[in-house]
């Protein structure tokens, strides 16, 4: 599950769109291992600033959750699949999503 810490920036913001809510509760449905699956995808989800003013926000996820800090092609890729699959399913799990994304893979092989 996502430590509060990380939802934190996002809880933080005054006005809570459909948009910023869509995206906690799809973190917030995750364990531990779905979110070591989906990798830095769900960094485009908080505001770049937050690098910014706490340097070791997105060091800290990495190693909580046993991922690279660095963003990867595959991460990217995922990223902009989850952008569409939230605009679909505004209820997405993160559980589904990864269930579609294995089942993508499986196709390209």
């Amino acid at each position: 599950m996502i430590k509060e810490k990380y939802l934190k920036p996002l809880k933080e913001i005054a006005i809570e769109s459909d948009y910023l809510t869509k995206r906690i509760n799809f973190l917030e449905s995750a364990s531990d291992s779905e979110l070591h699956d989906l990798g830095l995808c769900v960094k485009s989800f908080f505001s770049p600033y937050l690098e910014r003013e706490n340097p070791s926000f997105w060091e800290e996820y990495a190693k909580d959750y046993g991922i690279s800090a660095q963003i990867t092609s595959e991460d990217k890729i995922r990223m902009n699949r989850l952008y569409r699959a939230l605009e679909k399913n505004s209820n997405l799990t993160v559980a589904e999503f990864l269930k579609t994304q294995r089942l993508k893979a499986q196709r390209e092989i």
